[in-house]
């Protein structure tokens, strides 16, 4: 199977991914609804050579993992949009892998005024 990384990179842009690139690699990092920044990451292509535009089984193998989740084919999903952000962040605190609050009850800091 191959899919082209820039259609990954904006369906995980839209998701609350925020997408950097380093030079030799683009990397995916997942920032919750309510702003916090997780742990989960991962590089999801790179290099401008024609032959690394498309992501290949093993690249999307990767990303599945490391972004958890339970198949490739679920990963395409989340990217063409079936499966939201808000399902993909209560997927994976079911799974363990982040800690939401509760909802409603997410402080935000107020600015003092004199």
């Amino acid at each position: 199977m191959q899919y082209p990384s820039r259609d990954l990179r904006a369906g995980l842009r839209r998701k609350g991914f925020e997408i950097t690139n380093d030079g030799d690699h683009y990397w995916a990092f997942l920032t919750l609804r309510n702003g916090l920044v997780t742990k989960i990451k991962s590089k999801v292509g790179g290099h401008s050579l024609q032959k690394y535009k498309d992501l290949n089984d093993f690249w999307l193998a990767s990303i599945k993992a490391k972004l958890h989740f339970e198949s490739v084919s679920q990963l395409i999903e989340f990217s063409d949009c079936p499966l939201s952000q808000q399902e993909y962040e209560t997927m994976l605190a079911r799974n363990g892998h982040i800690q939401l609050p509760p909802s409603g009850k997410i402080k935000r800091r107020r600015s003092r005024s004199k």
